[in-house]
């Protein structure tokens, strides 16, 4: 395959070019030397050959994600000279991934943070942010990170650890002083407490504050500046929107707010975008956002391996972060031949 995309042989298959929703693809095919022979094709399991229009070659029109074309020269008689094009679809933009989530959520993308941390990361959500019009892909971390990738607060407090993968707010609480930490314009809207209680002071909301901070987390953003920022994990809000688009029918709320928190914890459908069914590493994934239990202000939400929204409190050591990454508007993504996704 030569720099621009063509594949070179006796027989040439030029760049593929996609419609504008990239559901359908055209590839040119010629010779590459003189010859007597005309060229045919065939799609998948054609049981036939067809001649293009002119003996040297033509378009091959209406192909699809997946599709094998084989081409070969024929003399009349013989047949020689096979060549193969594996059909790949690019996703392209936020807004098309969108309006493909089924076929797309929870599939792996080519991505890695500056500080090495050895997650896969999958594609979580693609829209809009609510309140704007900018839309951007959403990474998550396909497991909890080991808990050494896990931040300092702003003022260089350590989470609290236990064991490789479990992280509580004891100690980072205390860098953050609630809801007015959270500035950043794109994150806000992700966090609909915050337009009720903007000024809360509640101990989950010095939580939520931390796994809301992109400086800190900055450390998950990549060294190609494809990433616009990264938070500890995802709010019940974002959350929601994913989990709402891949299941329409089985619909998640997040309606119900008090001044301590959301009060409403769903049961889920068994994916492991969302649920990860093992207590090996963790009993569960921290949400950035606080949550109302027993009338008081020290728990957190999170997501139980056994399929559930919960709450738990700050202090509680047995749960771990799978961050989320939000990718810059511009980008897009790329299909490869083996089904992960590369950044462009």
């Amino acid at each position: 395959q030569a720099s621009d995309g063509t594949i070179v042989g006796e027989i040439q298959f030029q760049k593929i070019t996609w419609n504008a929703d990239n559901t359908e693809a055209t590839v040119t095919v010629a010779k590459t030397n003189e010859n007597d022979y005309i060229l045919q094709y065939k799609v998948n399991d054609d049981e036939e050959w067809t001649s293009f229009s002119s003996p040297d070659g033509g378009d091959i029109t209406g192909l699809k994600d997946k599709d094998v074309v084989k081409v070969c020269m024929f003399d009349g008689t013989n047949y020689g000279y096979y060549a193969t094009l594996n059909v790949v679809s690019p996703i392209g933009t936020a807004g098309y991934i969108a309006q493909h989530v089924n076929e797309y959520y929870g599939k792996t993308v080519n991505y890695t943070p500056k500080n090495g941390a050895n997650v896969k990361w999958k594609i979580f959500y693609a829209g809009k942010t609510p309140g704007t019009e900018t839309s951007n892909i959403y990474l998550i971390a396909d497991n909890y990170i080991q808990n050494k990738y896990a931040p300092k607060g702003i003022n260089n407090t350590a989470i609290t650890i236990n064991g490789i993968y479990i992280v509580s707010f004891n100690n980072v609480i205390n860098d953050y002083k609630g809801a007015s930490d959270i500035t950043n314009s794109r994150i806000k809207p992700w966090l609909s407490y915050l337009s009720k209680y903007p000024n809360s002071t509640n101990i989950n909301m010095k939580a939520t504050a931390y796994m809301l901070d992109t400086d800190v987390w900055s450390t998950f953003t990549d060294d190609d500046r494809k990433a616009e920022y990264a938070i500890g994990g995802p709010t019940f809000d974002l959350f929601c929107e994913s989990y709402n688009q891949k299941y329409p029918s089985n619909k998640i709320s997040y309606s119900s707010v008090n001044s301590n928190g959301y009060t409403n914890y769903p049961s889920l459908t068994n994916d492991s975008l969302y649920v990860i069914s093992s207590s090996g590493n963790a009993n569960g994934m921290w949400l950035a956002s606080p949550a109302a239990s027993d009338g008081i202000d020290r728990f957190v939400m999170y997501v139980h391996y056994g399929g559930y929204v919960g709450a738990n409190g700050y202090d509680y050591a047995n749960n771990g972060f799978r961050p989320i990454v939000c990718l810059k508007s511009d980008v897009q993504l790329e299909k490869q031949f083996d089904g992960t996704y590369k950044i462009n």
